[in-house]
């Protein structure tokens, strides 16, 4: 696995790396590489990373597993589950689902 990253790393120009996996009873870290290339410190599997815009991939996750389980429908308005949920565009507010909000089709201009 860590050749196998490491290769992964030079394709792909990334300079350092935490891994995790957890694999049933195993578990498996490695860090490897280094933080900045321009202040350059080893990685190690307890290395914190800045998040970025990773959160979207998140959100987006645990809002599929809820709709997995039932407990989030896509096409359901957004104000079934946020009933304080408001855009300038009153029609907007009130049609809005959650597909619209994932898929930036909420149907509102502007930020």
């Amino acid at each position: 696995l860590v050749e196998k990253i490491k290769e992964y790393m030079r394709e792909f120009h990334v300079p350092g790396v935490a891994v995790g996996v957890l694999h049933g009873d195993e578990t498996f870290t490695e860090g490897l590489g280094v933080t900045n290339v321009d202040h350059p410190i080893a990685v190690d599997e307890t290395t914190l990373f800045q998040i970025g815009s990773i959160t979207k991939t998140f959100v987006g996750t645990l809002a599929m597993r809820l709709v997995e389980t039932g407990k989030l429908e896509l096409d359901a308005p957004i104000r079934t589950y946020l009933p304080d949920f408001r855009v300038l565009d009153e029609e907007a507010s009130e049609k809005a689902t959650m597909r619209h909000l994932f898929t930036h089709t909420a149907g509102w201009v502007g930020d």
